[in-house]
């Protein structure tokens, strides 16, 4: 099997804003501000970061990213966006501050933020701020990072498979929630007739953070989102939350070491 790296497409806005609108059911203002943001993006690469070429390939934003960072801008807010009270200027303050919170949160996800060199990180935060339309300076403030926080869950509750047996339901934490404070959810089915011996059943203390940790995990997923990564020190409990996730949703598990010797083809077989 040949492995060709693809580079970058270099796309204009209007493109973007066709892809992130093909999505489907993306508001039409999301889908601007993250047409705006590869734009802006493309220029701070060029004027900021003439002289650091890895700066540059940072910035750049590939068109399946930005799609990504769509789904997930749209998937955090929700029924926020799609209708709600944002008539008047007050209005439409709180609902550019709504789309640049989960903005920035979908490019700390996609685009790795927390993880980014701090002159490459803040110009991706002005660029948010930028393709949204100065909402920082419309009251709130920005979350710099998509860190969970014990405590911050809207709403009571951890997650759980129904009744039946036919879906699950995440609470998420007031980064994911609607912007007018209500409790929100997202219930995702669980799959069915798989191997109930390749199912976990880990034993599994809701702590707040792992809680926030799966409900950001079910955004993802319900944002279109087919592969995850966890990322955290040893022992925080990412093989756990694997667990956790898995059994909820009625997904096999499998095991699959990884070293520095490992194939493509060990890992597509």
């Amino acid at each position: 099997m040949a492995v060709v790296q693809l580079p970058s497409i270099e796309a204009d806005p209007g493109l973007e804003t066709a892809l992130a609108l093909s999505t489907g059911g993306v508001p039409a203002d999301v889908a601007a501000a993250v047409a705006r943001l590869g734009a802006e993006l493309r220029a701070a690469a060029s004027l900021e970061f003439s002289n650091d070429d890895a700066a540059r390939q940072q910035l750049r934003a590939s068109l399946r990213a930005l799609v990504a960072v769509c789904r997930r801008t749209s998937a955090a807010i929700g029924d926020a966006l799609h209708g709600g009270t944002t008539d008047g200027d007050e209005g439409k303050s709180v609902r550019r501050l709504a789309i640049a919170r989960a903005l920035e949160a979908a490019c700390s996800d996609v685009l790795l933020l927390p993880f980014l060199p701090p002159p490459v990180g803040k110009a991706l935060r002005n660029a948010i701020q930028r393709a949204v339309g100065g909402s920082g300076r419309h009251g709130g403030s920005l979350h710099s990072t998509r860190s969970p926080r014990p405590g911050a869950l809207h709403g009571s509750g951890v997650p759980a498979a129904s009744k039946d047996g036919t879906e699950a339901r995440f609470p998420l934490t007031e980064d994911d929630a609607s912007h007018d404070g209500a409790a929100r959810s997202i219930v995702l089915p669980r799959r069915q007739g798989g191997d109930p011996a390749l199912v976990p059943r880990p034993e599994f203390v809701d702590t707040p953070s792992h809680t926030a940790v799966l409900g950001g995990l079910a955004a993802a997923i319900a944002g279109g989102e087919e592969l995850l990564l966890l990322i955290g020190n040893q022992g925080t409990g990412k093989n756990r939350v694997a667990d956790r996730l898995c059994g909820l949703l009625g997904w096999e598990r499998e095991y699959m070491q990884l070293h520095r010797d490992t194939t493509v083809a060990q890992l597509l077989s």
